[in-house]
């Protein structure tokens, strides 16, 4: 009897042994032999400020990547404080990319703004349209036309009732489908040589 009972308690002692014992099967399937998209990008950022009043609701940034690569980029603000203007006080996340080539025509016409503002010379009417986008976001449903929703956009027109200007951002966030739209007016001459400085000293920042 008291063999048996021993018998029986061995055997158990070596169920349970063997049942820690079990090794666990992985599934590991190797893709070293597709070919991989690697990117590494390391991005210097700088907020530009003018001479004067620097209270804005949006604001223009100098970034170059990987020490290569120079552009601006013009973003909303995140901070309630209009007077701050330190990194994190910017939706960088948002921001809006311009090469410095669209920059130095988009400086150059708010210059020509500036100089048209509130006078119709030798025309009845002055109309400009800034926009940039993405490329990937630019649709062509026929030969004759395209579709996109640019990134930043600026409006301006001066007729018989006077000057209107406005600036709007649109970030598209693909992931959750969202599109985030911030609009700034430029109703006075002010507002456009404000901008018009931004940008050519954002240009400026890297001569």
């Amino acid at each position: 009897m008291f063999t048996r009972l021993l018998k029986s308690i061995f055997i158990t002692l070596i169920i349970i042994f063997l049942s820690g014992c079990t090794v666990t099967q992985f599934h590991y399937t190797s893709t070293a032999d597709i070919p991989h998209y690697t990117s590494s990008t390391e991005t210097e950022m700088n907020v530009i400020l003018n001479d004067g009043d620097n209270s804005r609701n949006f604001g223009v940034l100098a970034a170059i990547d990987n020490e290569e690569t120079e552009y601006l980029l013009i973003t909303s603000k995140s901070s309630r404080s209009l007077t701050r203007n330190r990194i994190s006080d910017f939706n960088i996340s948002q921001a809006t990319y311009i090469d410095l080539e669209a920059a130095q025509k988009f400086s150059n016409s708010l210059q020509r703004i500036i100089y048209e503002w509130d006078f119709l010379r030798d025309h009845d009417g002055f109309f400009y349209e800034f926009a940039s986008a993405p490329i990937t976001d630019i649709q062509q449903p026929d030969e004759y036309s395209i579709r996109y929703s640019p990134s930043v956009r600026f409006f301006f027109n001066v007729t018989n009732e006077g000057s209107i200007g406005e600036l709007i951002i649109e970030h598209r966030n693909n992931r959750t489908e969202t599109v985030t739209i911030r609009s700034f007016a430029m109703n006075r001459r002010a507002n456009i040589e404000d901008l018009q400085s931004l940008i050519q000293n954002g240009i400026d920042f890297f001569n």
